[in-house]
């Protein structure tokens, strides 16, 4: 628990505090939820003889270390070490995973049979976070809200805005226990410790509304408007190239109907909205340059072909609930790398 995570200012900020920040956003119960059930699922199949192959650990061992391109085993053992880990811990994570995912379906009935503390799983939260890659982003959203403050320094957060945080965390604490002083307990926090999370969060709140102004906005979506189009289109999926291409030319030479034709031909026919921000280079290169209510040419994509009869062109609007999350997305990012970069001193990356 007293892993120091990064330093900001004068303050040391450990992985309680970084516990304390995820109990009040996301909450901890999932997390709590899957290590309880990761570890039943391996006490049963110790008890039931089970076995995990050498060749299934291998080859979890290989991806994870693909992952975060560990090349040697030298290498990975470095980067264990510095995370307070051990190779031991590492394939013990592998094989309680393992046995989560083979026992999913039955883990309704497995845990009437078995109990374990808390005290158990929280041992075991460390390895949990760290390994699985969630404390990362946690910890990245734990740091714009501590540089954010440090940022302001001095400067009044509105009662407006301190309240309305407030009110947002009293809400959520009332959904999941009777009363504050029941959940501080629940979360092994006390309330100058919820104070704190309050003031960063007002904080945090406080700097993005001077990022994500209205202006700033269309901006920012003008200057990548190109990308932000959604294409609707119905998509014929092929599985032979000989095959797509006497659709296409069924379409477009003999004036036959898309649906007439995908329909006796395709394997596979769907309409969809595509935002060309998410497509291959390839593919928004071919769907800018095709009109609306005409197809393209056969595609080899995704390990077939296609076919997209193009219905329309949207453009994007900042009222767009989905374009809106990505230009604000944009904006905080491109604000809060020189931000943290400046106050946060990071002890290790997860």
């Amino acid at each position: 628990m007293n892993q120091i995570i990064f330093k900001a200012g004068k303050k040391d900020y450990s992985f309680k505090d970084c516990l304390q920040f995820i109990a009040c956003h996301k909450g901890l119960e999932m997390i709590y939820k899957e290590i309880q059930q990761s570890l039943v699922c391996e006490e049963y199949a110790n008890d039931e003889g089970f076995e995990c192959q050498k060749d299934t650990l291998h080859a979890e061992m290989v991806k994870f270390r693909c992952h975060y391109n560990l090349l040697t085993a030298e290498e990975t053992e470095q980067w264990l070490s510095k995370r307070s880990l051990t190779t031991a811990d590492l394939m013990n994570y592998l094989e309680r995973q393992y046995w989560y995912q083979r026992f999913q379906t039955t883990i309704p009935q497995i845990m009437y049979e078995y109990s374990i503390s808390e005290k158990d799983v929280i041992s075991y939260l460390w390895p949990h976070l760290i390994l699985s890659g969630i404390l990362n982003e946690f910890i990245r959203h734990f740091s714009r809200r501590v540089a954010s403050l440090l940022e302001l320094h001095s400067e009044t957060i509105p009662n407006d805005i301190i309240d309305q945080v407030k009110a947002q965390f009293v809400q959520k604490i009332k959904q999941k226990s009777d009363s504050i002083d029941q959940w501080l307990q629940a979360n092994h926090m006390d309330i100058n410790a919820l104070g704190k999370i309050i003031e960063l969060e007002a904080a945090y709140l406080h700097y993005c509304n001077g990022i994500l102004t209205h202006e700033s906005m269309v901006q920012c979506m003008e200057q990548q408007q190109l990308l932000l189009i959604k294409i609707e289109a119905s998509i014929a999926q092929f599985q032979q190239k000989e095959i797509a291409e006497e659709a296409f030319l069924c379409i477009t030479e003999d004036n036959e109907p898309f649906a007439s034709v995908t329909q006796r031909s395709s394997k596979k026919v769907e309409k969809s909205v595509l935002m060309l921000k998410y497509l291959p280079d390839f593919i928004q290169q071919i769907l800018i340059s095709t009109a609306e209510e005409s197809i393209t040419k056969p595609i080899y994509y995704n390990k077939q072909f296609v076919i997209f009869n193009v219905i329309r062109k949207i453009m994007p609007d900042i009222n767009d609930p989905e374009i809106k999350m990505i230009i604000q997305n944009e904006l905080l990012n491109q604000q809060f790398k020189p931000l943290v970069n400046t106050h946060i001193r990071f002890t290790f990356h997860s």
